[in-house]
């Protein structure tokens, strides 16, 4: 009978382990009105939560979840974030980790409707997470802040005038990340550590690490330090890609084999590009008419490929500490190129039009024409 009973003991607790950690911490939340606060705390596994609110200004979501219990790839591991906010002035928060060798599938959707919306978002941890954030309006405010993480794709988008956005990520690996923007004057910065093996893709609204802007008078700027040597036949590929007039990109790059691209097209724009490190890769290409190009490279092995169509158009190129490659080429009229490597350096210079002006400086180089 004492057997019977004692077994019959450990089956219940068995019982009640398990469904402890296969039952969900779920929640929803609706608030319709003003000055409305919504606030979620989930810990444990397998959590998700929903919080929606419309038809008021100066609202407030609040959502944090910390998984300490999952393990990938069992039914523990996920978490689930989604927020809604239609109206002005309001705030949303969604905070994601995970403690230890935890490793999910965590995602977050947060969407605002309205003008003067700030919104934020935080993952930390292993994982492939799966983030993204949708601002309407104008005047908005926008950051996803990543830590040490893998596989993941981030997207922030923004439609409207007068927005900013933001993206950081810090120790991650083979990172996925896109802002982008539709409307004028808007603000896009991403700055980015570790060892982003995403490559190039063709299509602008594909891309590894990107800012995507169309409008006119719009910056972007990205900073990346690649701190990891990177896999075979991957490297860390940064792309502004700007269509309007009047934009402004600059990309600051320090690290070992990795490519920046900058693409704009229309008038009066400008592109900055700073790179320090080995073996990294720099491109503009800029089309239309009053565009500068201005580039920078120090230490050994780096390329450099500048291309311009239009009138009135500006490049500006410095290379030293020895062995770079650089092609310039400039289809138009009244174009100017002015390249400076030192030393050991190998230069192609192209240009097709009227009136263009070209000097090139080398020192312990050679030229070819």
């Amino acid at each position: 009978m004492r057997k019977l009973i004692l077994s019959l003991i450990i089956l219940l607790s068995i019982s009640l382990t398990a469904h402890a950690q296969s039952s969900p911490n779920s929640s929803s939340v609706t608030q319709n009105g003003n000055n409305q606060t919504a606030t979620v705390n989930q810990s444990g596994g397998n959590q998700s939560s929903t919080v929606v609110q419309t038809g008021g200004k100066a609202n407030t979501i609040t959502i944090k979840q910390v998984n300490d219990v999952g393990s990938y790839p069992g039914p523990d591991a996920s978490q689930t974030s989604n927020a809604l906010q239609n109206g002005s002035n309001n705030m949303a928060v969604v905070q994601q980790h995970r403690i230890g060798t935890i490793i999910g599938y965590p995602s977050a959707d947060l969407k605002q409707i309205g003008n003067g919306n700030r919104l934020s978002q935080k993952e930390t941890s292993e994982g492939y997470d799966s983030e993204k954030a949708t601002q309407i309006g104008n005047n908005n405010k926008g950051s996803q802040d990543f830590e040490h993480n893998y596989g993941n794709n981030f997207t922030l988008f923004q439609k409207g005038n007068k927005n900013n956005a933001k993206q950081m990520q810090s120790d991650g690996t083979a990172i996925a990340a896109q802002i982008k923007q539709v409307g004028n004057a808007n603000t896009a910065t991403e700055s980015y550590s570790g060892n982003n093996i995403n490559s190039f893709n063709s299509n602008p609204y594909k891309l590894g690490i990107g800012i995507v802007q169309m409008g006119n008078n719009n910056m972007a700027h990205q900073t990346i330090n690649s701190t990891i040597t990177p896999f075979s036949n991957s490297y860390d590929h940064a792309v502004v890609y700007a269509n309007g007039n009047g934009n402004t990109a600059s990309q600051n790059l320090t690290g070992k084999e990795s490519s920046v691209r900058i693409k704009q097209y229309g008038n009066n724009n400008t592109s900055t590009q700073t790179v320090n490190g080995d073996n990294n890769a720099a491109s503009i290409i800029q089309k239309e008419n009053g565009n500068t190009a201005t580039l920078r490279q120090t230490s050994n092995g780096n390329m450099a490929d500048f291309t311009q169509n239009g009138n009135n158009n500006t490049i500006h190129a410095r290379q030293t500490m020895g062995g770079n490659n650089a092609t310039l080429s400039q289809m138009g009229n009244t174009n100017s190129i002015s390249l400076h490597q030192d030393p050991g350096a190998w230069s192609k210079v192209i240009q097709n039009g009227n009136g263009n002006i070209s000097n090139v400086t080398q020192q312990m180089g050679s030229n070819t024409p």
